[in-house]
């Protein structure tokens, strides 16, 4: 992916609070896969949220990158998230990885709307998606 790093891979959309592990009454607990798309970029993205265990995991398998989403905060049915990128950031030599940026996560029925917001090189990107649960 250029640098439309949704975290290169992101939009990460949206995760839910969690500190020291999220609870079953979590609405964000599980599994969760979306397909994202970059704005002005061709193509989707798949990115999948893990909150099955100790924090909040973000995959994003076709750009072979990942890392955590931090919770900032919530009110109503969203909830917002520091994506930082612990895994294949950006290679120097093609411009091409992840980079952080910042995710809300909105509950709509049994999805959720992922938005990620970041910047490369001063420039604004922004990704979204529809998460599902895995089955």
């Amino acid at each position: 992916m250029k640098p439309w790093l949704i975290s290169r891979g992101a939009i990460a959309l949206m995760a839910l609070v969690g500190g020291a592990g999220l609870a079953s009454a979590d609405p964000l607990a599980g599994i969760w896969n979306g397909q994202f798309q970059q704005v002005g970029e061709a193509g989707t993205y798949r990115v999948t949220l893990d909150a099955s265990g100790d924090g909040i995991k973000v995959d994003y398998a076709d750009q072979s990158c990942g890392g955590t989403l931090e919770p900032v905060g919530e009110k109503g049915n969203s909830s917002f998230y520091i994506e930082t990128i612990t895994r294949g950031g950006i290679d120097p030599a093609t411009g091409h990885g992840c980079i952080g940026g910042n995710v809300t996560l909105i509950k709509v029925g049994d999805t959720f709307v992922w938005g990620w917001v970041g910047e490369h090189k001063g420039k604004p990107l922004v990704a979204s998606a529809t998460l599902e649960k895995a089955k």
